[in-house]
């Protein structure tokens, strides 16, 4: 289709790594061809050239921290469903019409949710790793059924409605267990794709310009998340948030920028700098 009409899917993408986002538009085009779909962007360099004049890509400057910049995108969202990717990937053929497909075939309620599988470093994610409570026994009030959020598609109205990610956590992991949680705490009704969704790149731990989202989500994310729901009142009270609870976070994100410049292309934090942000 691609008539760049008004979209039926938004997809939203925190962004830094700019040489890689002509070809990941194009790898979108290929995944997404039997419905319409808008791009949106949102980090602290401009769009290439190419993307600058295409019509189905929107973008919004923003120095803050990923999380941050995917509600931002969201703000400027038209699509019935959203989803959303990151740069360092490419999506696979027919991905986004297949799992949009699956999605449609649940039926009209808007908390059916599909969570898409991806490859990384050449592997497939199994089932089991998408549990929230795998390996890393985050609280015992976790359901064993309860899934991750990392690669969902979804209704963009209940994605609202839950209030989108919560910019308390910076890293994006995170951010989507947690939208997880309050999704599937409230009866999301959560699906499992065999459709593989894209494909990642892979960075071993702390290295290159994943060592900010790395150090945030290992030493100040996750101590958070599993300080907040050892709370079982988090579970079972009404845990939707304000959408623009965004506008509370930092605008720049100190972790990765400085003056207005990414440290990916300069030097990240040490890991005992963070600590003291």
């Amino acid at each position: 289709m691609n008539d760049f009409s008004k979209p039926f899917i938004s997809i939203i993408l925190p962004a830094i790594r700019q040489d890689r986002w002509d070809d990941l538009y194009d790898s979108v085009l290929l995944a997404c061809g039997k419905y319409t779909f808008e791009l949106i962007f949102c980090g602290p360099l401009p769009l290439t050239e190419k993307l600058q004049a295409i019509p189905n890509v929107k973008y919004a400057k923003d120095l803050g921290s990923p999380t941050r910049a995917s509600n931002i995108a969201c703000s400027l969202a038209e699509g019935l469903l959203i989803t959303w990717i990151a740069d360092d990937c490419l999506m696979i053929e027919d991905s986004i019409d297949k799992n949009i497909d699956l999605l449609l075939s649940m039926g009209d309620d808007i908390k059916n949710v599909v969570i898409q599988k991806y490859y990384e470093a050449g592997n497939i994610t199994k089932d089991e790793y998408l549990v929230i409570n795998n390996s890393r026994n985050f609280s015992p009030y976790f359901s064993n059924s309860w899934v991750g959020f990392n690669n969902p598609i979804m209704y963009r109205k209940y994605y609202e409605l839950l209030g989108g990610l919560d910019a308390y956590f910076d890293a994006c992991p995170t951010a989507h267990n947690d939208l997880a949680v309050r999704a599937q705490a409230q009866g999301a009704i959560v699906k499992i794709s065999q459709f593989p969704f894209l494909n990642c790149g892979w960075m071993e731990g702390g290295t290159g310009d994943h060592k900010a989202i790395y150090l945030s989500q290992e030493q100040v994310d996750e101590p958070k998340f599993r300080q907040r729901y050892h709370n079982p009142q988090w579970i079972y009270s009404d845990l939707n948030i304000p959408i623009d609870n965004w506008k509370l976070s930092q605008s720049i994100w100190n972790v990765r920028f400085k003056n207005g410049v990414p440290k990916t292309y300069q030097s990240i934090l040490d890991e005992n700098e963070l600590a003291s942000l």
